[in-house]
């Protein structure tokens, strides 16, 4: 039977493994049981750049599409747990009159669960600044439903399964009208507070317009970069990887750039 030491080793010596092979520059490993003991092990640096600085433990990374889960889902499950939603409510009833027809058809379930028949993903932070959309408030957030609504699904409801951003920005949307507050209070309220996730959260840009795409960003040492960004031409620190979530304001339901989960992270940035 493995000691503690002969375990926290071992672990160690699996991430260096990894960071050597380049599965992933630098990742922090942390492990706590019931009686509260920890294992924290971190490991390698934070990008493949000779010079970059080491990994801590201190070290926050993006969640990305982690927010489903740990936020959007964790508000639905907590708002159904009391009553205050209805997951077989057509996505119709979150939505003003003449919303197209087949909202009738899918179910808040069928967001939650993949299977609204919506296609994965569009470039909507392209379309955005095409269409000379201000970047990050609530004009972005509602030319963004519109396409989604103008969209529609690619097959019956609970038909297929098929990952998707596009319901889960929906399912933000449905969430709002349903519980009456912004997604970032909403999960303040339902998840971070009631499960002191204190260091847990969004990371809000505020409003950004076409013109300012690539401002200056000092990196900071504890957030490790995700990748060197084609399109915002700087490498990204502090700020969502997702470029739609960016474009919506770093506060979006399917995707958040947010302080590191509690058990384990990684990360593989390109810079």
């Amino acid at each position: 039977m493995l000691t503690r030491g002969d375990l926290e080793r071992r672990v160690r010596e699996l991430l260096g493994e990894a960071v050597r092979a380049g599965v992933f520059p630098g990742a922090v490993l942390r492990a706590e049981t019931e009686q509260g003991d920890v294992l924290e092990a971190p490991s390698g640096q934070l990008c493949r750049e000779p010079e970059a600085a080491r990994v801590t433990s201190e070290t926050r990374y993006d969640l990305a599409s982690l927010t489903k889960v740990i936020a959007t889902t964790a508000i639905a499950m907590r708002a159904l747990e009391r009553g205050a939603l209805d997951v077989v409510a057509p996505v119709a009833a979150f939505l003003p009159e003449g919303a197209p027809s087949w909202t009738r058809e899918v179910a808040v379930h069928h967001l939650l669960s993949h299977g609204s028949g919506l296609a994965g993903w569009e470039p909507f932070h392209r379309m955005l600044v095409e269409h000379g959309v201000p970047l990050g408030g609530e004009e972005a957030r509602r030319f963004v439903l519109e396409r989604v609504l103008a969209g529609g699904p690619l097959d019956p409801p609970g038909q297929a399964s098929r990952y998707s951003d596009l319901g889960f920005l929906l399912l933000g949307h449905v969430l709002e009208r349903a519980l009456g507050a912004d997604l970032r209070t909403l999960y303040h309220r339902e998840v971070r507070e009631p499960f002191g996730l204190g260091r847990l959260d969004f990371r809000p840009l505020g409003r950004v317009s076409p013109s300012e795409l690539y401002p200056e960003s000092a990196p900071d040492p504890l957030i490790a970069p995700t990748e060197d960004c084609p399109w915002r031409g700087r490498v990204l620190s502090g700020e969502v990887h997702d470029e739609n979530a960016w474009a919506l304001g770093g506060v979006a339901p399917h995707a958040a750039s947010s302080a590191p989960p509690p058990r384990w992270r990684a990360s593989a940035p390109r810079c």
